[in-house]
């Protein structure tokens, strides 16, 4: 395998080429990108708001902020791109709310009501994947929010995730950490278990991706790319605080504390 890419810029003085977005608040938690890079999407927790910001870092677009009311945002947790829309997991409202580019709602999932959701992702077959924190596993829902089936807890017959954290959808598989058992489960779109790759980190998990292959993983100094079927891995440390991870189009895009982007092509 190549080397990698990200390891290359960063000893060459050249991490500090990326995008700098200034006016994101410190509050943001998640981060998505269009494809070519022509616009971001956050989740900025501090003020219950969906941002959309332009490639110059300039806010475009809101949605939320503090109400009760259906155009404000409860607890907004996580988001994921897909379909040209927007999908947010507000964990407050127990539901998952879907957007156009521009931010307008245009529909929502609902939840049940004795979950607590902490993240999700959005298959190719158009289905969400949710791991609630206080259920060991992972729920399945379709866009109507009906509940098609559970994977990896006591529900479904077996408990393979203990503390499911954070998801990543590849075109033909899910992949999930498990914060406890500091696993990553490889769970195919028919809900079967495939394996489960143990890793190492050191310092709290701040992003996760996965594209059916390679397994990246970051803390706040620190990237592990991991190869699933070459049993490749590597490490990578970095001085910016790393505040997240996102994937568009082949490419790692990697946020810091800073509110600057890089985007990295990932290894071959």
């Amino acid at each position: 395998m190549a080397a990698i890419s990200l390891a290359v810029l960063y000893s060459q003085n050249r991490f500090e080429a990326g995008v700098a977005l200034p006016n994101i608040p410190a509050g943001v938690t998640a981060l998505a990108a269009t494809p070519g890079l022509e616009g971001y999407f956050a989740i900025d927790s501090h003020n219950l708001e969906l941002l959309r910001i332009d490639g110059a870092g300039r806010v475009t677009n809101r949605f939320g902020g503090w109400g009760v009311d259906d155009q404000s945002l409860d607890l907004p947790v996580d988001l994921d791109l897909a379909e040209n829309s927007i999908f947010v997991l507000d964990q407050g409202k127990r539901q998952i709310m879907r957007f156009d580019l521009r931010l307008n709602l245009v529909g929502t999932t609902p939840l049940d009501a004795d979950l607590l959701p902490v993240s999700f992702a959005r298959d190719a077959q158009q289905r969400f994947w949710v791991a609630c924190r206080d259920r060991a596993g992972l729920f399945l829902y379709d866009d109507f929010g009906i509940l098609l089936g559970f994977v990896g807890n006591e529900a479904s017959g077996e408990r393979l995730i203990s503390a499911p954290g954070r998801i990543s959808a590849g075109a033909g598989s899910i992949a999930v950490i498990d914060d406890a058992q500091a696993t990553v489960h490889i769970i195919d779109l028919s809900g079967s278990h495939v394996a489960t790759v143990p890793f190492e980190i050191k310092g709290i998990i701040t992003g996760f991706v996965w594209t059916d292959e390679l397994l990246a993983i970051s803390s706040e100094h620190r990237i592990k790319f991991m190869n699933t079927a070459t049993k490749w891995s590597s490490v990578i440390d970095i001085e910016p605080t790393i505040q997240g991870l996102s994937l568009v189009q082949g490419a790692l895009l990697v946020w810091d504390a800073g509110g600057r982007l890089f985007e990295y092509p990932l290894p071959d």
